[in-house]
């Protein structure tokens, strides 16, 4: 079931397709509810499988691959009557749309671990059942507040400045003068800072960032 895919965006749709609905199918065997996007996002960080984003390009919706996998059944269209009735407005279409931790962590996938409200909304244009930006700064009252809840930092927030403060923050914490990656790894779980990865992007590895709080 746990078959490698790492070259899945070699293949042909059709050889993609396939691999996928075997995929599922052979995870859904061990679920007894249809598998959320949520949990599919989640085990490709852990497990070689076809990214999200992959999944979508191929079948539009995590709802229409479900029902091309067979995992799930289309909804029955009720039949005609023929009682007359008055019209009524046709009942507006709502697509599966992915939730707000959802579309942020897509995003993160596709551009990074830091983005502006412009490059998501450049983004959602290619996956438009990602949640729109507005909706997420009205529900949280912020770009940067939605952002820091859900554990991603802004720009500014990532800064060397800003990745000195939470590693000086953090040895204090620990009580120690050479903090290592699983100690601040520890100490992300209870407070925000940058990640680890985006440290050894400022300034290069995690021994030069920690060299810089002695100097």
């Amino acid at each position: 079931m746990t078959e490698q895919l790492n070259s899945f965006s070699s293949l042909s749709p059709a050889i993609q397709k396939e691999k996928m609905v075997r995929l599922i199918q052979g995870l859904q065997q061990i679920h007894t509810t249809p598998i959320k996007a949520s949990h599919y996002i989640t085990l490709t960080e852990f497990l070689p499988y076809p990214p999200y984003e992959e999944v979508l390009q191929l079948y539009g919706t995590w709802k229409n691959f479900l029902i091309e996998s067979g995992v799930i059944k289309a909804s029955a269209k009720p039949q005609k009557t023929s009682i007359s009735r008055t019209p009524k407005e046709k009942p507006i279409l709502i697509q599966n749309k992915l939730s707000i931790e959802e579309s942020l962590h897509l995003c993160s996938k596709k551009i990074g671990p830091s983005f502006t409200v412009r490059q998501y909304t450049e983004l959602r244009k290619k996956y438009p059942s990602m949640m729109s930006a507005s909706n997420i700064t009205h529900h949280h009252g912020s770009w940067k507040l939605a952002l820091t809840y859900h554990g991603y930092l802004s720009g500014e927030a990532q800064s060397k400045k800003n990745c000195l403060k939470a590693l000086e923050s953090a040895q204090i914490d620990f009580n120690t003068c050479n903090l290592t990656i699983t100690q601040y790894r520890k100490w992300l779980k209870n407070n925000v800072g940058p990640s680890v990865p985006m440290i050894k992007l400022r300034f290069g590895n995690w021994k030069n960032a920690l060299s810089f709080l002695t100097d």
